[in-house]
């Protein structure tokens, strides 16, 4: 036989020694291209003999014999390989075409051991899939859990600076809300309102309300809305006064009051009062903390009775979404009647104002001025290009975050000069003249919205012109 050059190719061999040549007799050839393979391996740049034989603990003189030897000893040409192999990783030829040539070397030699050699490299290679899986796995779980170290450490970061800001936008709005009543007063004083037996009786007090309600003329299934002046009452009789009107109303009627926020803008009477002493510091720290108006959670405002809060708590309760002149409504007709309320017409025909005109609802006047009413600034609106006023409040947009929005809406005070509320009064006076009641130890009057509108409006219109 003459002699097999290797078929592969010689990488890393130093130059000056010559590879000598597997010339053996009597060497079938799958066992020569076998050990030229495992040569290879051992006399690459990365596979020295030296470390070779020392990872198999004999000298290199053993190690030669054994490349060299019979195959018999095959089993320890594989050890061999599988000492190389993990030592070198990608210097090494190929595993799979190790396990080729040995196999037919295996063949060649000893058929009877080729199926037994065959399972075991399965096993080895199915072992080894599952040694590389296990530690990809255990590689991607130590990444996973540096991720999640960080991951935690920065949601524990971001949870203290929210929880920081929470913290600090209470206690601004506490400050701000203490500011205002310590300006505004606090109209919801605790004063009960006692029935006529002169105790704070609740079945008491709702039967008298009941009585008044009806002989002012409240009927059941009427749209009404309820407009009170400086009346104080506290909690309890609020919350009996919403069972009262609820009550005389049935089932079919709709009870509606304002839970307006006036101190939410930044014009006006109630905003000059509360910031006029203020330095620029503190009117920036002010507009911050100012409460955006949230048309579910904010609370009507402290100018109001405790009935405008009752009303807007009542389960089933629609507010209307205008952040300065919000009305809440609870009956069949509360969607109707909150479900529009553009910025621009505060009281106006797109408002629920407007739809109260619309429907033709009735208005309780208690405790106020004749012609101290929310509803007589609809008038305004049917005027010929009512004068206008820019308007800037706070308000909570869809997503929770807080922004300043500013629109134009009809001017009422330019239009309310001193000469016109002296002719509405006079006016709404004799309109209410027929209508007068008491409600407990209150004057009260029930009168129709489109009346009291269109009576407003004719005298707005004979005054401007």
């Amino acid at each position: 036989m003459g002699e097999l050059e290797s078929p592969l190719p010689d990488r890393g061999r130093p130059p000056g020694r010559p590879r000598k040549p597997l010339n053996q007799s009597g060497y079938p050839p799958a066992k020569l291209a076998w050990l030229e393979h495992v040569r290879l391996i051992v006399d690459s740049s990365f596979g020295k003999r030296e470390v070779a034989a020392s990872a198999l603990k004999i000298d290199q003189g053993e190690l030669s014999r054994r490349l060299n030897g019979k195959l018999a000893d095959l089993d320890f040409v594989r050890l061999l390989h599988e000492v190389c192999t993990p030592r070198y990783g990608a210097a090494m030829p190929p595993i799979e075409k190790s396990n080729e040539l040995f196999l037919a070397a295996v063949r060649e030699a000893d058929p009877s051991r080729f199926e037994g050699f065959k399972s075991l490299l399965e096993v080895a290679e199915e072992n080894r899939f599952l040694a590389d899986r296990v530690n990809q796995l255990e590689m991607d779980i130590t990444v996973a859990r540096g991720l999640l170290a960080v991951e935690k450490e920065s949601a524990d970061q971001l949870a203290r600076q929210l929880q920081n800001a929470l913290d600090r936008a209470e206690a601004g709005e506490a400050a701000w809300r203490t500011l205002l009543a310590s300006v505004l007063g606090a109209p919801r004083q605790e004063w009960p309102w006692k029935s006529q037996s002169g105790q704070v009786n609740a079945n008491d007090l709702e039967q008298e309300l009941v009585r008044d309600f009806l002989s002012l003329g409240i009927r059941p299934g009427i749209i009404l809305y309820v407009h009170m002046g400086l009346v104080h009452i506290d909690r309890t009789t609020a919350q009996v006064m919403t069972w009262a009107l609820r009550r005389v109303l049935g089932p079919k009627g709709t009870v509606v009051i304002s839970t307006a926020t006036p101190e939410n803008s930044a014009h006006g009477p109630v905003y000059e009062t509360l910031t006029r002493s203020m330095t620029r510091v503190q009117l920036e720290e002010f507009h911050e903390f100012v409460p955006a108006f949230d048309r579910v959670a904010s609370p009507s405002s402290q100018l109001l009775t405790w009935l405008s809060e009752e009303i807007r708590c009542t389960p089933g309760a629609l507010r209307s979404g205008h952040p300065l002149a919000s009305v809440a409504a609870v009956g069949p007709h509360a969607a109707e009647i909150t479900r529009s309320h553009a910025f621009e017409s505060t009281y106006g025909f797109d408002s629920p104002f407007g739809n109260l005109y619309l429907m033709d609802a009735q208005v309780l006047i208690l405790g106020a001025p004749q012609w101290d009413c929310p509803i007589y600034y609809t008038a305004d609106y049917m005027l010929d290009r009512p004068p206008t006023k820019n308007e800037v409040c706070k308000v909570r947009d869809s997503q929770g975050q807080r922004m300043w929005v500013s629109f134009e809406t009809v001017d009422h005070a330019s239009i309310h000069t001193p000469e016109v509320v002296q002719s509405l009064e006079q006016a709404i006076g004799s309109l209410l003249e027929s209508s007068r009641g008491m409600l407990g130890p209150y004057t009260a009057h029930l009168l129709s919205v489109r009346d009291g509108v269109d009576t407003a409006y004719g005298r707005l219109a004979a005054a401007i012109s």
